[in-house]
């Protein structure tokens, strides 16, 4: 079978404080690229599946990814992610939307840009609330740039960098509000990134971005989050590290719990006159009180995610045995993180389902699971479901309601294990 080259850069160093004292702290094994969703005539071809560890600086604490992928290998080939087919980001992004214009008073002249704009949700929201107001996406994925400016949102189809934030002020002007969400973990030169922000950010503007919060990644077992799209997982303090070296603030921190447990970060250059709230402080204090400046939880989080792949893997053998069948539901990424980490293919899986047009006739990377539209449960009834796309389970149920009135179950591994 041909083999795909992957372009791999090694870092020796913490991507934030430049510390070289990173310390392994779990190993996921051979896991594909989650993203990279494999059409049927490409099936012959042998996929890149590296090794994925993640480590942790014991400096900063920043855990992080230290071997990443080129972004053009990961960004650039048919990026598969898009908002519009996640009805609770859809509303999640309207209503953030709508606060962050009442918050700051934002005008119809003021700029609002999203780096990492993806589909354009986001910024729809915006002009919902505001139907005038300036906005601007800014994505490196050209299959998905289009997607957004049929929504009539004025994108570019770049990378987020210091060169490209000098040609962005001098056309558009300063922004007052620059948006990341879900993405900033995907950055890994984060020096280029914030001086990018400082050029391109108005003096009084808010850069606010929203991920994962690491320490709910961590406590919550949620090893699905980690992969080569995302090469740091934040929590405050090492956030608080890389801000304070570029002049810049955290004022306010927000904690959701989309994703598993998010936080919104809200950052401003130091010299600003907005006020400080308490939010960062308490989580610095409570990152503390955790433990989290200590190799402790992260040592008895790999553990525990040793733990849940025996656990989930006894469940799944055990039905098969009984001659049970079982499908999959949610091609994400963070499914495709656990299908590799467990080793649950076709042998496991008899396929699996997705809403997104884009995915579906594909197959998982690594595992080679078929995909196919969510009223395949309805037609086959497999006696049971796993629920890879867990943090989405609320909106998965709700639309897979007959199926479970008929007696399909669903196998929801995290947060907490249970069948439903």
């Amino acid at each position: 079978m041909k083999s795909i080259l992957m372009r791999m850069t090694h870092n020796t160093e913490c991507r934030i404080c430049k510390s070289e004292n990173l310390e392994k702290f779990l190993d996921l094994g051979d896991v594909a690229l989650v993203s990279n969703f494999i059409p049927k005539d490409k099936l012959h071809k042998k996929e890149p599946i590296p090794n994925l560890s993640i480590y942790v600086c014991k400096d900063c604490w920043l855990a992080q990814i230290i071997d990443v992928p080129h972004p053009e290998d990961l960004f650039l080939n048919d990026y598969p992610y898009m908002t519009r087919f996640i009805s609770t980001m859809v509303e999640h992004f309207s209503a953030r939307a709508k606060e962050i214009i009442e918050r700051f008073d934002l005008k119809d002249d003021d700029l609002v840009m999203d780096i990492g704009s993806n589909d354009g949700v986001y910024l729809s929201g915006f002009k919902k609330h505001k139907p005038n107001i300036n906005v601007l996406g800014i994505d490196p994925a050209p299959n998905i740039v289009p997607f957004a400016e049929e929504r009539g949102i004025r994108s570019k189809n770049i990378f987020f960098t210091e060169e490209n934030a000098k040609k962005l002020v001098e056309e558009e002007g300063p922004a007052k509000v620059i948006l990341s969400t879900n993405t900033f973990a995907h950055i890994d030169d984060l020096d280029d990134f914030v001086k990018g922000l400082n050029i391109m950010l108005d003096e009084d503007g808010v850069f606010i971005f929203e991920n994962p919060y690491a320490i709910d990644t961590i406590l919550g077992n949620q090893f699905d989050t980690m992969y080569y799209d995302h090469v740091s997982y934040y929590a405050i303090h090492p956030c608080k590290v890389l801000f304070e070296r570029f002049g810049m603030e955290i004022f306010d921190v927000q904690q959701t719990d989309v994703h598993g447990g998010s936080i919104m970060v809200f950052v401003k250059k130091k010299a600003s006159n907005i006020l400080v709230t308490d939010k960062p402080a308490e989580l610095l204090a409570k990152e503390k009180e955790l433990g989290f400046n200590t190799m402790k939880p992260y040592l008895e989080f790999s553990e525990r995610v040793s733990k849940f792949k025996k656990d989930l893997m006894k469940l799944l053998i055990g039905l098969k045995a009984q001659g049970k069948t079982i499908a999959g539901y949610g091609a994400s990424a963070r499914g495709n993180v656990t299908l590799s980490y467990c080793g649950i293919d076709t042998n496991i899986l008899d396929y699996i389902c997705d809403k997104s047009t884009f995915k579906q006739g594909r197959f998982t990377p690594g595992t080679r699971l078929e995909i196919f539209p969510p009223d395949k449960l309805l037609e086959d009834m497999p006696d049971y479901t796993l629920m890879v796309a867990w943090n989405f389970t609320d909106e998965i149920l709700k639309e897979q309601e007959e199926y479970r009135k008929k007696g399909g179950k669903f196998i929801v591994p995290l947060p907490e294990f249970k069948i439903v």
